[in-house]
């Protein structure tokens, strides 16, 4: 089995992250609302403002952009990337499910009042979606890899799969 990095309570890639995030919401959010999350489109789903087709039209647009986006990260850092790990251990699967449903919730919370409510005009969106995921990545992204976002996570195990290290987390 291949060794993985350490996890650390926050680094510096979790706030650059977060401004990035906040850069790809002002700059493409106008063109599919700031679909980068199944979850948040799911929320959309719920609230009636997105139909099923589109649903699963942005999904899996959003599952095959992440596992771009880590086949292009290993490309730059090699093979050796973190990825979610459990060790199998249902108390740590339960936590890491728990934690990351509550600030996936606060997230796309966040994401469905400023992009439908009445104050969705204001210029703080993109600002308050980036604080969102920071406050998320320090509060449990040293726990459970921080990827508030099931396209995102599911990329990075579909790639860790592929080269060599399938550890299912369940």
């Amino acid at each position: 089995m291949k060794r993985r990095p350490p996890k650390s309570t926050l680094s510096s890639s979790s706030a650059a992250s977060d401004v990035y995030k906040r850069q790809m919401v002002f700059t493409f959010g106008y063109i599919s609302g700031g679909h980068f999350n199944p979850a948040i489109t799911f929320a959309t789903v719920v609230t009636k403002h997105t139909d099923i087709p589109k649903f699963v039209k942005y999904t899996i647009a959003q599952v095959v952009a992440a596992i771009f986006a880590t086949l292009y990260g290993t490309a730059i850092v090699g093979l050796d990337f973190p990825a979610p790990d459990t060790n199998n251990d249902i108390v740590k699967i339960w936590q890491a499910i728990c934690a990351e449903l509550v600030y996936s919730f606060a997230l796309a919370t966040i994401v469905l009042h400023v992009a439908y409510s009445r104050q969705r005009h204001n210029n703080f969106y993109g600002f308050a979606i980036g604080m969102c995921v920071l406050a998320a990545a320090f509060a449990v992204g040293g726990f459970t890899g921080g990827a508030f976002n099931p396209a995102v996570a599911t990329g990075i195990q579909l790639v860790r799969c592929m080269t060599g290290d399938c550890t299912p987390l369940i």
